[in-house]
């Protein structure tokens, strides 16, 4: 989405769900179908991460990233608010195709330095294995009535933390896994 952004004027995922009545049903609920939603219509991590994104106000900003992994792991998208907040969407991959399970080695410390005066409001969310993550709450083949009810439930993205004041010039530190993506929200308080 990031590539795409400014060179075209849609962009839209190939498949919404894993849910396709030709092929009839998978094996099992998570069989690494290419969709946004699984069949049930449960969110995947790449439709939190299109949420986030969406998140993005309408001023893009210029990002520098860098240190090790920057640039190439590491990537960054900010925007600027109406309101004079900052919104800055970082993300932790590689395209290795062995590692997407994930891979301790190749996670980072990200450090956000805003440069924004006075007080602000820092909010967070997170997609990981743990967060925006429904494989992180099922593992089995089909859910009962009680999991999907279960399933359902936890098919939320909360924050990742409790919102906290952030003080002028303050810098925002967040670890992020790999694979891993962030929103990172700073609004005036």
């Amino acid at each position: 989405m990031h590539s795409a952004a400014g060179r075209t004027a849609a962009l839209a995922p190939w498949v919404a769900s894993d849910h396709f009545e030709e092929l009839g049903r998978p094996q099992r609920l998570l069989h690494g179908g290419f969709g946004l939603l699984t069949v049930g219509n449960l969110a995947k991590p790449k439709f939190w991460a299109l949420w986030l994104a969406q998140r993005l106000g309408d001023v893009e900003l210029p990002v520098t990233v860098s240190g090790d992994g920057g640039g190439s792991l590491v990537q960054a998208w900010a925007s600027r608010y109406p309101d004079g907040g900052v919104g800055v969407l970082v993300w932790n991959s590689t395209l290795d195709q062995s590692k997407t399970a994930g891979c301790t080695e190749l996670n980072r410390r990200v450090h956000l330095n805003p440069g924004l005066p006075g007080p602000h409001t820092l909010r967070l969310w997170r997609v990981d294995a743990v967060h925006g993550n429904i494989a992180a709450h099922w593992q089995g083949e089909w859910p009962t009535d009680q999991e999907w009810a279960s399933l359902t439930a936890a098919d939320v993205l909360p924050e990742a933390a409790p919102a906290r004041r952030l003080g002028p010039g303050e810098q925002v530190t967040v670890d992020l896994p790999n694979p891993g993506i962030a929103f990172v929200e700073i609004r005036p308080a």
